[in-house]
């Protein structure tokens, strides 16, 4: 018998109950990434085999080579309900023969006194007010000088200790260097870019299974759709881009490939190198030689920032519309400005206008002191240090 809708209503009969459709939500299940390299530059399909005859590999990262010198990847989203979705293919990296500038300054670690460019070092954060800290502050080590230690494969390398257990504090910077700020005014990264940081670095203490050091890209520096290569390795970071290294009293090269997000927000983006400390006061220390950041997925042989070497420091008074260099990678100067009877280290190459006057911008100068010595032109004393470069000027 047919009973329509009409007669349904009237028997007290609901449609909608009676034919019922349940559609399941659709939710992600899964993402793969695939890599590739091959010879061709454009014209990749995801999923299909290169004309050259590469095929893609998931979830495994190949650098690129001579023979094969360019990477890529795409991804392919799984759903609940069965179905898939495949990305465009990017380029991620090119390889290249040359060495790529280090957009870190101060990572030669002349002296305790020239680490101005990182703005933390060995600081404890405290769970106490007032505790007794016994242990040491930081070192360099280079030898003949400060500890008496040898130097790494040429390069001095910077030395902190953590001995304070759990219940005193929450952990220890060991060094944090500003990365970006979104008001425009600083970046040594860009949006939506690869970038490799890699360092050496090695522990000491009476058991290595203990001995780690962490390193932040924070806050939200990392694009949280894309997975890091952690030492070769893909691994999905936190959003405080965390990473665990485990240290032996070896010297041994570590390397984090990863993507920059959108960078919004108004917060300015850290690289931070940390120890944890144990629940019972153990002594380890922690060095750290020749960290780097550079542009690209291959971390290239390494070089100090152009700060460190072959920039001339110019001098003059501060004045509107003047281009001001920091000294970074391929810039030929250095600048130091009087202003209002005082001087202001350039730290960000920018053009000056009147919003950004020395006394008015902290993040793009830093107040020190200009004097004269014998043999050299000037000096400038940093309020955080001492930095001593030869001048420009011929006065």
């Amino acid at each position: 018998m047919n009973i329509t809708a009409e007669k349904k209503n009237r028997m007290g009969i609901s449609a909608s109950r009676n034919i019922q459709v349940v559609r399941a939500a659709r939710g992600i299940d899964r993402v793969e990434t695939y890599y590739v390299t091959t010879r061709m530059s454009e014209g990749l399909t995801a999923g299909a085999v290169t004309s050259d005859g590469r095929a893609w590999y998931r979830e495994q990262f190949h650098a690129p080579t001579e023979e094969f010198p360019y990477a890529w990847r795409y991804s392919k989203t799984f759903f609940t309900d069965g179905t898939f979705k495949s990305s465009a293919c990017e380029l991620i990296g090119v390889y290249q023969t040359g060495v790529n500038p280090n957009l870190l300054d101060d990572t030669d670690f002349l002296s305790d006194n020239q680490l101005g460019a990182w703005s933390v070092q060995s600081t404890y954060s405290l769970k106490d007010e007032n505790p007794i800290l016994s242990d040491q502050i930081k070192k360099i080590g280079v030898q003949g000088l400060f500890n008496g230690r040898k130097q790494f494969k040429g390069q001095n390398y910077y030395s902190s200790m953590i001995a304070e257990p759990s219940s005193r504090v929450h952990y220890r910077e060991i060094l944090q260097q500003e990365l970006y700020s979104s008001d425009g005014l600083f970046s040594r990264v860009e949006k939506q870019s690869w970038y490799t940081l890699s360092f050496w670095a090695r522990g000491t203490g009476n058991d290595f299974s203990e001995m780690h050091l962490a390193t932040h890209l924070y806050p939200n520096l990392i694009a949280a759709s894309e997975k890091a290569i952690v030492n070769g390795n893909f691994t999905a970071l936190r959003a405080d881009g965390y990473v665990d290294w485990q240290l032996s009293r070896d010297w041994q090269f570590f390397t984090l490939t990863f993507k920059t997000g959108t960078l919004s927000g108004n917060d300015v983006r850290n690289l931070l190198f940390r120890v944890y400390p144990l629940k019972n006061r153990r002594v380890r220390e922690v060095h750290i030689c020749m960290p780097k950041l550079e542009v690209g997925i291959v971390a290239t042989p390494y070089v100090a920032s152009s700060r460190s070497y072959g920039v001339t420091a110019r001098y003059g008074e501060w004045r509107v519309l003047s281009n001001y260099m920091a000294g970074r990678a391929g810039e030929l100067y250095h600048d130091i400005v009087s202003y209002k009877g005082k001087y202001y280290e350039c730290l960000v190459s920018h053009t000056s206008d009147a919003n950004n006057s020395p006394d008015k911008a902290p993040r793009i100068w830093r107040e020190g002191e200009q004097k004269r010595v014998y043999g050299y032109k000037s000096v400038f004393l940093r309020k955080k240090g001492f930095h001593r470069e030869r001048s420009s000027s011929t006065s």
